[in-house]
């Protein structure tokens, strides 16, 4: 839940900065260009692995990217860097952030970029729909992405942009690291205690404490300060019922920020 929140509100900031132009006045700057999408990215097609494994082991750890997930693990390593993958075959519409070593099947399309999280937003807007070309199997080409329309805002803004959308994406790294191992304990434990391999008949646990609700207010979305900790923890990020004006002034207090 909270991870969506941190989508909602760097797509949100998007919006903001680059569709209705608000810091600007609601104008688009007069230094930003129109271009194409395969001039600010570099769009290939992933490959088949040689050896595919449907388990993760001491050989084949190396995972295959699909168009929508992990499909396998291999032993060789096709990109060692950030890239964004999404469907070329079959399902379309799905955009993956990877930033550790993998191989994107051949069913997918590869986007590298210097603006990684500002073309990660485009490829989210996309209406992938309108771009197939298959007739019995959805298909999109290298082509179909390197030429849509896109904005290129100045290297300036872009900058800030980046910053403050990775800040939100490296928040969510975080959480899902967090969640992998607490998953990985419980799966470690939960077998142990079912079979009496660790003993929890003498532990004591107060009702009071069974039932005191978390502190949320340790939890925020504030970007990193220069130092790499959070600034603070006193701006919380509204929530989908947040009105309008609210989510509005979150957006203004991050533009202050960085603008």
């Amino acid at each position: 839940m909270i991870n969506n929140n941190l989508e909602q509100q760097a797509q949100a900031i998007f919006k903001s900065w680059f569709v209705d132009f608000e810091p600007f006045a609601g104008t688009m700057p007069n230094d930003w260009k129109d271009e194409t999408l395969g001039v600010i990215s570099n769009i290939t097609s992933g490959k088949r692995p040689i050896k595919k494994s449907q388990q993760n082991n001491k050989e084949m750890n190396i995972p295959i990217i699909g168009a929508s997930s992990i499909m396998g693990y291999t032993n060789d390593v096709l990109f060692d860097e950030k890239i964004l993958v999404t469907g070329r075959v079959g399902t379309h519409g799905i955009v993956q952030k990877i930033s550790f070593p993998c191989w994107p099947s051949d069913n997918t399309l590869v986007i590298t970029s210097p603006c990684y999280e500002y073309v990660y937003q485009i490829l989210k807007t996309i209406d992938y729909s309108k771009l197939n070309r298959g007739s019995t199997q959805p298909l999109i080409t290298q082509s179909d992405l390197k030429n849509i329309k896109v904005l290129l805002p100045s290297r300036d803004i872009l900058s800030k942009f980046e910053s403050v959308a990775f800040s939100f994406s490296n928040l969510q790294n975080q959480l899902r690291e967090e969640n992998r191992q607490l998953a990985q304990l419980r799966d470690t434990i939960l077998p142990k205690l079912m079979n009496g391999e660790i003993d929890v008949s003498k532990v004591e646990i107060s009702a009071d404490k069974l039932y005191e609700p978390a502190n949320e207010s340790k939890l925020s979305a504030e970007p990193y300060n220069s130092s790499g900790s959070f600034a603070s923890a006193s701006k919380n990020l509204p929530s989908e019922q947040s009105s309008s004006t609210d989510k509005l002034l979150f957006i203004d207090e991050v533009i202050n920020d960085k603008l």
